[in-house]
């Protein structure tokens, strides 16, 4: 999948990646404001492990935003729907 968008109105400041994650610092002529998106790949395996790390890196830590991605993120029991559900162990630190 490609990502398309107006350089008139968008400028990419910065691309960059970790163990886990892309991601992009830009400017919104549009919206007057720097923007970071990260498109994170969860791990089905040690999920509590790096979300902790994740949310403790500095690249989180930031007022504009956008995550996005295959986050592996898993409704609780009350949100699921059927007779298979099944209660995620990680659903009360990812509220």
């Amino acid at each position: 999948m490609a990502l398309d968008f107006n350089p008139c109105t968008i400028h990419l400041k910065a691309s960059w990646g970790g163990a886990r994650f892309i991601s992009m610092d830009i400017y919104s002529s549009d919206l007057g404001m720097d923007l970071k998106i990260v498109n994170i790949y969860g791990p089905f395996h040690n999920k509590e492990a790096f979300w902790n790390h994740l949310l403790n890196l500095s690249i989180i830590n930031y007022d504009n935003i956008i995550l996005g991605g295959d986050m592996k993120f898993y409704i609780g029991f009350g949100e699921s729907w059927g007779s298979n559900a099944q209660v995620d162990p990680l659903s009360d630190i990812m509220e």
